[in-house]
């Protein structure tokens, strides 16, 4: 989780206006019941960590 964190928010922060398509379960492998743990706890905060002031969140879309 540290090197998706590094990576999400290093993302957010050189990319800003770049949104995020998310395929849990199959794109990055992870089994079902991580899903939203991973989307909740790992990528939305990462985001935010990454923003300038003033800066909006930009889109995160979970592709099923």
């Amino acid at each position: 989780m540290d090197y998706t964190s590094h990576c999400t928010t290093d993302l957010i922060n050189n990319y800003p206006p770049v949104g995020m398509m998310i395929c849990p379960g199959l794109g990055e492998d992870l089994q079902n019941e991580y899903d939203d743990e991973w989307l909740t706890d790992v990528i939305i905060p990462n985001f935010k960590a990454g923003l300038k002031p003033g800066q909006y969140l930009p889109s995160i879309i979970d592709q099923p």
